[in-house]
């Protein structure tokens, strides 16, 4: 069978190969050379806005939330929800201290549906990228870009098999938004050929501001879940610092007050007005001692 994108090599090439691989584009195994992140969750859960910091972040080649972007590349963003002008304005918010000479390696494609699988809009999602440069290409959400059933393995198969000869063709990393579904500790809505096809995945849940992070990694080792919170002033997210959410999300399940209280820096008195601070703010909810995250919505 003829396939244009294989790649042939011996044994004793392998071995004798002592060339550096490429830099990630978000560290830690998040976003590596010629892969797929997926970036999932529920409605409003800020996936594009958490998808929009990372593109502005790496075209800058500077970090946030804990995020490490190891150097500047081009972004070309697909974005088909939300329309120009919400998008323009957070856009402005969210750029407002990033440098001039950064401003150019980022292109937005605005639309309302794009189909991966149809030859005229492939050869045109792929001629924009390759009259960009692009080095990232993010499409925002998945849905607006295919036709197919999503519950049906073969057809998804055929558009993440799209989206591989980009990657392969172009000499691209590859972002994409997509929806949970109904429940979200499952991960993506439709068939299981998403989970098969990406090669690392950001699951979010948010309650208020703060959004907590789970991680799904096919080359590395899969990191405990984290917390970030987002700052409605700047559009961006950032660490968040508070100690025993933290404690509950790595630990991802109930603790007691008195565990919660022994891992915590500081006095205990400090600890437990905390506690009643998070309990009265709906973050946690206490039972016969034992302490939880509140459910996420």
């Amino acid at each position: 069978m003829s396939n244009k994108f294989y790649k042939s090599i011996t044994l004793t090439e392998i071995i004798n190969d002592d060339s550096l691989p490429p830099n990630p584009i978000i560290d830690d195994g998040i976003l590596l050379d010629k892969t797929i992140l997926m970036i999932v969750g529920p409605p409003k859960h800020k996936k594009t806005f958490l998808t929009q910091n990372f593109a502005i972040s790496i075209i800058s080649g500077e970090g946030f939330a804990g995020f490490n972007i190891p150097e500047s590349k081009k972004v070309l963003y697909f974005l088909a929800e939300g329309g120009y002008y919400p998008n323009r304005e957070r856009m402005k918010v969210m750029s407002q201290n990033l440098k001039s000479e950064h401003s150019d390696k980022m292109k937005l494609l605005l639309t309302s549906f794009i189909d991966l699988t149809e030859e005229e809009d492939f050869n045109e999602i792929k001629k924009e990228i390759n009259e960009f440069g692009a080095e990232v290409v993010i499409f925002d959400p998945l849905s607006k870009f295919h036709s197919v059933e999503e519950n049906s393995a073969s057809a998804m198969s055929l558009v993440y098999s799209r989206i591989r000869e980009l990657i392969e063709s172009c000499n691209i990393s590859v972002i994409i938004v997509h929806h949970s579904g109904k429940v979200v500790s499952r991960g993506s809505r439709g068939s299981n050929a998403t989970h098969a096809e990406y090669d690392s995945c950001i699951t979010l849940q948010s309650k208020n501001n703060i959004t907590t992070l789970h991680y799904d990694m096919r080359h590395v080792e899969t990191p405990s879940s984290t917390n970030i919170k987002f700052n409605s002033d700047t559009c961006r997210f950032e660490l968040n610092d508070d100690e025993i959410i933290n404690i509950l999300t790595k630990e991802g399940g109930p603790l007691s007050k008195k565990e919660i209280v022994e891992r915590v820096s500081g006095s205990k008195s400090n600890t437990y007005k905390k506690l009643k601070r998070l309990e009265k703010d709906k973050d946690i909810l206490t039972e016969n001692g034992i302490v939880k995250l509140a459910d996420w919505k």
